[in-house]
């Protein structure tokens, strides 16, 4: 277990953790605790043991036991209040492909102290951005993202800026069945790079809703409100056989940093779609930006 916090009262990257048991009630689960007396764990329980464990007034039970550790600090400049000790959670995806990720954080019974929670990934998607969960409530989720073989989606639980409150974590990880339409269905196989009428290669006209090689889908929108770029498409939904990234740079030899679309919430005329953007923010030391999309393969 390492530290996550926004101090680094010891350096960053720095182990904390060491395995443990406790005895909780007779029942009993492993655990790892930090090692420096804040107070922190992970681990996992079958069933809550004490009037304030997170899932008793619930009913739940088969949960991970997140517990962040309070971290003083004075505020003084340069640092803001510390948001403490923070235990994580990580899940690797195991190949390339589209998964399903579900569950619900659960705050315990315990008024005086405070829990922050958030979902974020290694690409730079952040599912759940940080939420404040107040005293003995249930946060759900429901995700469907797709992601190359090894990256990293990240389960946090911090304190709010208070003395940590327990939080039971439950969560599951399915890989997303096909839905709809694939490139072998729409297009012949083996052709992804061949350019369609628009001068686009297939794979990149059937990630924007291409309906086969003769096909010429709608081409992404750049627009600019003064204070950013944004680049809006119809974006092929998930479990079709292509997974599609926003990318950004400063020149176009790079580098490109990849960034997670994002739906609008308009509506999408175009079957099988969804209307998605990226944007990037005017910056005046930077006077330029350049966007694109990128269409890989599932």
């Amino acid at each position: 277990m390492y530290q996550y916090s926004n101090e680094a009262p010891i350096g960053a990257g720095t182990s904390v953790g060491a395995p443990g048991y406790a005895a909780t009630g007779g029942a009993g689960f492993g655990y790892y605790g930090d090692t420096f007396s804040w107070g922190s764990s992970l681990g996992r329980y079958e069933n809550p043991w004490f009037g304030g464990a997170p899932g008793l007034s619930q009913g739940l039970s088969n949960l991970i036991w997140l517990q962040p550790a309070y971290l003083s600090n004075t505020n003084t400049a340069p640092n803001g209040p510390a948001e403490g000790i923070a235990p994580v959670l990580t899940w690797k995806a195991p190949s390339t492909g589209s998964y399903i990720i579900s569950g619900r954080f659960v705050s315990g019974d315990q008024p005086a102290n405070g829990a922050s929670v958030a979902i974020v990934d290694s690409r730079g998607g952040t599912l759940l951005a940080r939420t404040s969960l107040s005293n003995n409530t249930v946060n759900s989720f429901s995700y469907t993202n797709t992601y190359n073989g090894g990256d990293v989606v990240q389960f946090q639980v911090g304190s709010d800026f208070k003395t940590g409150n327990a939080v039971g974590l439950q969560v599951e990880v399915n890989a997303a069945t096909s839905s709809g339409p694939t490139f072998e269905t729409t297009y012949t196989a083996g052709t992804e790079t061949n350019l369609g009428p628009n001068g686009l290669q297939n794979l990149m006209n059937y990630a924007l809703g291409g309906t086969g090689p003769t096909s010429s889908p709608a081409l992404p929108v750049l627009t600019s409100d003064g204070n950013s770029l944004t680049l809006t498409a119809n974006i092929r939904n998930s479990g079709q056989g292509v997974a599609v990234l926003g990318q950004v740079a400063e020149s176009l030899d790079g580098p490109w940093t990849d960034v997670t679309l994002t739906a609008t919430g308009a509506s999408s005329v175009v079957t099988d779609t969804t209307v998605k953007a990226l944007s990037a923010l005017v910056e005046t030391n930077k006077p330029r930006k350049f966007l694109r999309l990128k269409a890989t393969k599932e």
